[in-house]
């Protein structure tokens, strides 16, 4: 159950990155810095 989790979450992560990077946006960044 946890690692479904994580996965989840780490795909979650990496489309918001991939729409971040799209966009230059500065929550982006924080993103990084938080994961």
């Amino acid at each position: 159950m946890r690692l479904l989790n994580a996965t989840s979450v780490t795909l979650f992560n990496n489309l918001n990155q991939a729409i971040c990077v799209g966009t230059h946006s500065i929550e982006h960044q924080t993103i990084l810095l938080i994961f």
